[in-house]
């Protein structure tokens, strides 16, 4: 079984695998490096916990990742949930990339998502810009984004209303736009608004502010805010106790004498403070 052999070959190297996440859990590391260092034979994966599997896995492409899913029922049960985790736009999918196909594979992928709606469960990350260089279109997003119920990071660069319409998840921690035509509106923000769980959020420093129910809206967890200026304003209308981090840019010296004041009142217990004032050609760094 190809997914026996990658184990195996994993295992040898346990310690360098579980190095950068050794101060998760120092005494959970050091038992089940244990576990596999003390046997004096080639092991296989039934001499691994599947918490070891898990670590592992993390570490895993998704070529290995495929090949471990048919390796076996235990393996596939395993693999399975870090081979969906994000399976659009994450560094490990580039490196299988095919140019040519590209359409091809984004939409048949949007198709085993939408008539497997277990698979679709396990995504939590999810871009419109697959594979660092194919935008889905609204076709594609019709078809996968009604299925991510459990979805938490969302990062959007095109058809924000689109999928602002149609994502069925309420437990989203992490949003970020990227459209650089694209003006917030009443629609975006009430699906916005209706993220409890939000954490963190970034705003596109092109976006323009027509949004009205922005300067109503609560977030009553958001920790960290990114966004240009008139965005930054809307936002901090109303009171966010829980935010810890801001970062906006601005064209205008008297912005942030505004801000300052901002964050005094509706910001408590921020820790934070980034405010920059910059030209309008340097906010594409931003």
């Amino acid at each position: 079984m190809p997914g026996e052999g990658l184990i195996a070959a994993l295992c040898l190297s346990v310690p360098v695998i579980l190095s950068p996440v050794a101060l998760v859990d120092s005494d959970l590391i050091m038992a089940l490096t244990d576990h596999v260092s003390e046997r004096h034979f080639s092991p296989t994966t039934n001499d691994l916990p599947n918490e070891l599997l898990d670590l592992i896995f993390r570490r895993c492409g998704r070529d290995a990742l495929t090949a471990c899913c048919l390796a076996n029922k235990n393996l596939h049960n395993l693999a399975v949930i870090h081979l969906y985790k994000a399976p659009f736009g994450d560094d490990d999918s580039r490196e299988s990339f095919d140019a040519e196909t590209g359409d091809t594979r984004s939409f048949a992928l949007c198709g085993v998502l939408a008539e497997n709606p277990h698979l679709a469960l396990l995504v939590r990350e999810f871009t419109t810009f697959a594979w660092g260089s194919h935008m889905l279109t609204s076709m594609e997003m019709g078809l996968v984004v009604p299925h991510l119920r459990n979805l938490t990071t969302a990062k959007l660069h095109r058809h924000i209303d689109t999928f602002a319409r149609l994502c069925p998840s309420t437990r989203l921690r992490n949003i970020y736009t990227f459209s650089f035509d694209y003006d917030i509106e009443n629609t975006f923000v009430d699906w916005l608004v209706s993220q409890k769980e939000l954490r963190n959020l970034d705003l596109c420093p092109y976006h323009t502010c027509t949004a009205t129910n922005l300067v109503r809206s609560k977030f009553p967890k958001l920790e960290r805010l990114r966004a240009y200026a008139g965005l930054a304003k809307a936002t901090l209308a109303s009171p966010i106790p829980t935010l810890r981090q801001f970062i906006t840019r601005t064209g205008s010296l008297s912005d942030v004498e505004e801000f300052a004041m901002l964050l005094r009142n509706q910001c408590p217990d921020i820790r934070l403070i980034d405010i920059g004032v910059v030209s309008s050609d340097n906010m594409v760094g931003f």
